[in-house]
């Protein structure tokens, strides 16, 4: 490809910033914390203090994502895949994603906590002190949920199947073929 076209030329070339892989993150304290970019994946990935941290991108993946103390956080992706996630304070909390895959939760004192996804897959899901969380999604696939105090709550989404309305008198039953 390189033989015949320019590096800035190549068809990834263009594409929103590089792919951050790592193995492992710690920050300690954060004023902001953004990243935009096509791939990003953290082997583990820990925050102690930040003020506002943004991802956005197609792919956010990390087998570990440890939060203690966050005034907005908030993802945007097609997929977001992470193993184990544990948020300790958050004034804000919001994910905005296509599919939402993630093997266990813990979070403590949320102020708001938000998810809006097309597919939310999640095996355990632990939450103590919300004062807000809402689940917006059109399938949501939960194997244990344990909440404890909470002032709202809310879970919106579609039907597994559409309900049909059998009210109505059939015509086609008299119709004949002569």
């Amino acid at each position: 490809m390189f033989g015949f076209s320019a590096f800035a030329a190549a068809p990834f070339a263009s594409l929103s910033g590089p792919a951050p892989i790592s193995v492992s993150i710690s920050e300690s304290v954060t004023a902001t914390d953004s990243q935009s970019s096509v791939l990003n994946a953290v082997g583990a990935l820990t925050e102690t203090a930040t003020a506002t941290a943004t991802q956005t991108g197609n792919l956010i993946a990390s087998p570990t994502l440890t939060e203690t103390v966050s005034a907005s956080d908030s993802q945007t992706t097609v997929l977001y895949a992470v193993g184990d996630i544990t948020e300790s304070i958050s004034a804000t909390d919001a994910q905005s994603v296509t599919i939402y895959i993630t093997a266990s939760v813990l979070e403590e004192l949320l102020a708001e906590d938000s998810q809006s996804a097309s597919l939310n897959a999640i095996a355990s899901i632990l939450e103590v002190g919300d004062a807000v969380d809402v689940v917006f999604a059109n399938g949501s696939f939960y194997a244990t949920i344990n909440e404890t105090v909470y002032a709202l709550d809310s879970v919106t989404g579609r039907y597994l199947w559409e309900p049909i309305d059998d009210t109505q008198t059939a015509n086609w039953a008299s119709i004949t073929t002569t």
